[in-house]
């Protein structure tokens, strides 16, 4: 119409030319007429392309949500919204009143791609669920580069969606969220991978990379470049338990500010917020306590008006968004309540890979009589949801009051409770009780699932009702063996049933707790018959349990009075103590150095070495055994005060011992020629025998597989830690490929311990993952190491929290070796906090400690140093590496063997910041204390120092040619600039 009315207001202005002026007004007017005919028909394609971009505003607008969502954000409404009008997760996950917290790396990762207008089209973002990835997506897309805009892809909006952005003509970074697979997602990168990268980027927010695989394979020959090209970030739980309980009290206050007075700054959680909880749990957890109703006392907030949100509405909430969140199963067809069936069961027991998945679903009434294939194509789907790390199929979500939701399926249809849960193996079953004990409170009548759970753990069903009474007031006993532990302390069980007890404690590795409560009922018991000889080995056994459960000092109390109790005289000839006081005096030895006593622990071991040698030398049954043993225990606390070669000599006369008694018992001792032979690898790799520490520790690995073959449950963790000091033995000698099969091995070992027994095997498992790292760095896999690295120092940080003064020292260990898988991928600045870290840690426990303390502060400094240096910080490396000397100076005085090598590597580092610096002399007088120090190292261990020898001859080299004395360079014998060695070329000559 537009048009239209030009072309008519043309024609009359022409006709008006003509008829005033003649000739020329009447071409003016032609020419007027001609020019609204033109006008006319731009006006006309302008108001097409208006009309077509209206439409493609439309069609984007029906394919994304735009970023910054428009959502509530007033607290008293959001208190007050129904599920039912938005889900609550995504309120809590996008509402502007909560800041983004403890993600300034990745969002400085997302930042850098999208300013890439050549680099990758598309980024993954993937982590376990309920970290807050869509969270973090949603921050980074709310604040694009000018002229950039941001949307989230809605559901079932995949196809032409490319087409309406592209049409926009407005740069587009699209969000879109997938649990594994999505509906649409094929022809939708297909599309964006024809588009540019400077007018579409696609961050796709995923749960694993299983998938990834599957879905290049899918993808066009043409297309697959998008996904292969494709950049990653992985997110991770972030906050320490101080930074969680901060942004808990944080969202508690904005979630009641519209409260009578809001004063929720002191308050904490019903339940510790450990590191790695979720931040959707976090913020649920903030929200119920922030509308809870008013009670009555000092500090108590009340709800202005009369409003509260009900635990159960937030865990049907959450729950519901979890669902959301699922993939739509590909070639596999799945009805909705049968999925749900599904994963709550692979979430409900614990199983080990695709075959044990199958056997759970097949308790589903709906699979029962399904086909093998059918089950395991399902058990693969949930797999893509929840995938597991080694040795777990599903891995259950980090967040509590989502695993409750999700597993109500089963829980609240007893029928299928029983179905599902009928078969269960041990570690099944403590799993199990477990999962519904952490979320009693969210779970349809808990209690009376947990004591029925409970009563197959071996207790008689007599005790079903006092289970379930002391369940109902006693919450969050979340284990089986807290529970029993818990029964046994406050007298719930009778003294017949505690006779019965034996197996299902078995002897403190089932059930640690429960066998320290049992013990102790014991020792009373014990006290009371006044019978000495039962009851110092009885505290002996109590000692050794509470070992096992990090309490040392309580450990070491047991062991004394066990010891004090042995030293009474006696009082009737048949009952001799020499016997049990040199096991109390052995036993009280291993523990004292966990309090740091390490000289006391010599003392005693001393003692109980004495007592051994005098009852052997009368020939009293089972002290020749016990000899070798106090030899074995002797052995550590001597090296932790640096007499190495004596502990090297008990040792050896350890494994003499025990090869003496297999010959004249004709096959027994094994066990204590495997610990000895274990031992004994130690003490000469600590005297610099490399060679020969290897070979003990492959013989201790034989001897433990050989007793593992017949009684698996006994020796496993042996061969485990046997394995542990093989690969650290095989890297010391340069044989790193065989060193990293038997970490590998070690580290599956104990993963699978620790599955079973995390109290007892976590500690080993996060060991082995370090010395998995330390392997992995010497072969140059550096991208594993970070993967391993990260895991280990979790756990760590998880174990260090409970005991610092257990945990500390291996945390320290964790970090400086993900620091250098920081560091060797060139992530300096990273790497330069770990060290920070592991020093500052080492720091702390090192100064009076064992020499091996001393050594890992030194070289946490010196790797410090080294990131600082590439990092572009000399003047502080510098000060970092001169600590580091003095250190191994000190060390090196009094084990040359042992620390000669690191410290000439320190004395090349120092030397090269130091004389490329400004001082060239200062470097050259280092670099050539490098070259004197490094002489033996080399020759004694050439693969593990034979070219850092070669860096310090280079380093002096590339000095004297600084300093203009080239000549000094064939008299050194140093390589010549020209790559050419100055000795061989001399020879020539």
């Amino acid at each position: 119409m537009v048009g239209g009315a030009a072309a008519l207001l043309s024609i009359t202005g022409w006709f008006a030319g003509y008829t005033q002026g003649g000739w020329w007004p009447g071409f003016g007017g032609t020419v007027g007429a001609i020019g609204g005919l033109v006008a006319g028909t731009i006006w006309s394609r302008v108001d097409q392309r208006r009309l077509e971009k209206r439409e493609a505003v439309r069609a984007r607008s029906e394919a994304l949500d735009l970023i910054p969502l428009s959502l509530v954000t007033e607290p008293r409404s959001i208190a007050q919204l129904a599920p039912s009008q938005a889900l609550l997760a995504e309120v809590l996950t996008a509402r502007a009143a909560l800041p983004l917290w403890g993600r300034s790396r990745e969002l400085n990762v997302l930042r850098t791609w999208l300013a890439d207008q050549d680099g990758p089209q598309l980024c993954l973002m993937w982590g376990p669920p309920g970290i807050g990835k869509t969270r973090l997506a949603l921050e980074f897309a709310a604040s694009p580069p000018d002229g950039w805009l941001a949307g989230r892809l809605r559901t079932a909006r995949e196809a032409s969606s490319v087409a309406a952005i592209l049409a926009c003509g407005e740069p587009t970074v699209v969000v879109v969220e997938t649990g594994g697979w999505r509906s649409g997602l094929l022809p939708f990168l297909e599309d964006a991978a024809r588009a540019s990268g400077s007018q579409l980027k696609i961050l796709l927010i995923a749960r694993n990379l299983a998938w990834l695989p599957y879905l290049k394979s899918q993808l066009a020959e043409t297309s697959a470049a998008i996904v292969t090209d494709a950049a990653q970030l992985h997110v991770e739980p972030v906050g320490s338990g101080d930074d969680l309980l901060r942004w808990y009290r944080h969202a508690r206050q904005v979630f009641a500010s519209d409260q009578a007075t809001g004063q929720f700054a002191s308050s904490r959680p019903a339940h510790p917020l450990q590191p790695g909880t979720s931040m959707g749990e976090l913020l649920a957890r903030a929200l119920v306590a922030a509308r809870e109703p008013s009670k009555q006392g000092a500090g108590s907030v009340g709800v202005s008006d009369g409003t509260s949100l009900d635990l159960d509405e937030v865990v049907r909430v959450l729950a519901e968004h979890e669902r959301r969140q699922w993939p739509e199963p590909v070639d596999v067809a799945i009805p909705g309540d049968l999925r749900d069936r599904a994963v709550a069961a692979l979430i409900l027991v614990p199983t080990i890979d695709e075959s044990d998945a199958a056997s759970v679903l097949s308790r589903l009434p709906d699979l029962r009589d399904a086909a093998q294939h059918r089950l395991r194509e399902i058990a693969r789907y949930v797999r893509t949801i929840y995938p597991g790390p080694d040795r777990m199929w599903i891995e259950v979500p980090n967040a509590e009051l989502v695993v409750a939701g999700l597993i109500g399926a089963v829980t609240g249809d007893r029928a299928l409770w029983s179905e599902v849960t009928g078969a269960l193996r041990p570690e099944q079953l403590s799993s199990v009780i477990a999962l519904v004990n952490n979320n009693i409170a969210a779970v349809h009548d808990g209690s009376a699932l947990l004591a029925d759970l409970f009563a197959r753990s071996g207790l008689s069903a007599a005790l079903r009702p006092t289970v379930e009474a002391v369940l109902s007031t006693v919450p969050r006993l979340s284990e089986p063996d807290a529970i029993l532990a818990y029964l046994i302390q406050q007298g719930e069980i009778s003294q017949v049933e505690l006779s019965r007890l034996g197996d299902v404690v078995g002897e403190g590795w089932k059930m640690p707790r429960a066998y320290v409560e049992l013990l102790r009922r014991q020792v009373d018991k014990s006290r009371a018959e006044a019978r000495p000889g039962d009851l110092s080995q009885t505290l002996v056994l109590l000692g050794a349990g509470l070992e096992r459960l990090g309490r040392t000092q309580e450990a070491v109390d047991a062991y004394s009075e066990a010891v004090t109790v042995a030293r009474q005289p006696v009082v009737e000839p048949s009952e001799g103590l020499e016997l049990p006081l040199a096991f109390a005096l052995t036993s009280l030895s291993t523990a004292l150095p966990g309090i740091g006593r390490h000289e006391g622990a010599i003392e005693v071991a001393t003692e109980a070495l004495q007592l051994y040698r005098q009852l052997a030398s009368q020939q009293v049954e089972g002290a020749k055994d016990g000899l070798s043993h106090a030899l074995i225990n002797l052995a550590p606390h001597l090296r932790a005060v640096g007499r190495d070669d004596e502990a090297l000599a008990a040792c050896e006369e350890a494994v003499r011992i025990a090869r003496e008694l297999i010959t004249a018992e004709r096959g027994a001792h094994h066990a204590l020629l495997g610990r000895a032979t274990d031992r004994l690898c130690i003490a000469l790799c600590s005297v610099g025998r490399y060679d020969e520490g290897a070979a003990a520790a492959s013989e201790a690995v034989e001897l433990y597989q050989q007793l593992m073959a017949d009684r698996p449950e006994d020796h496993e963790g042996n061969v485990a830690q046997s394995l542990l000091e093989l690969g650290v033995t095989m890297t010391r000698i340069g044989r790193y490929a065989e060193s990293l099969m038997a970490n590998e091995e070690a580290v599956r070992l104990f993963r699978r311990l620790a599955a079973e027994l995390p109290g007892t095997y976590e500690g080993n498992l996060a060991l082995a993952l370090t010395n998995l790292g330390i392997a992995q760095e010497r072969l140059g896999k550096y991208p594993d190491l970070l993967i391993i690295g990260k895991e280990s120092v979790r756990i760590s940080r998880r174990l260090a929290a409970a005991d610092p003064h257990a945990y500390q020292g291996q945390l320290a260990h964790a970090v400086m070796s993900l620091a250098v898988g920081y560091g060797r991928t060139g992530s300096y600045e990273t790497s330069v906090t770990l060290n920070r870290e592991a020093v500052q840690i080492l720091q702390q426990i090192a100064t009076g400690e064992p020499d091996e303390l001393q050594s890992d502060l030194a070289l946490a400094l010196r790797n410090l140093a080294t990131n600082l240096a590439k990092a572009g910080q000399p003047e502080e490396a510098v000060s970092y590496l001169q600590q580091s000397v003095e250190l191994f100076r000190q060390l090196t005085a009094t084990n040359a063997e042992v620390y000669q090598g690191d410290l000439g590597t320190v004395l090349v580092s120092l030397g090269g910041v130091i004389g490329f610096s400004g001082a060239p002399e200062a470097g050259l007088a280092l670099a050539t204390e490098a070259l004197d120090v490094l002489q033996a190292p080399a020759a004694a261990q050439p693969a593990e120092y034979r070219d850092t020898l070669n860096s310090a001859r280079r380093l002096a080299r590339d000095l004297l040619q600084m300093l203009g004395r080239e000549e000094e360079i064939m008299t050194r014998d140093l390589p010549r600039s020209d790559g050419s060695d100055g000795a061989a070329d001399r020879t020539s000559k």
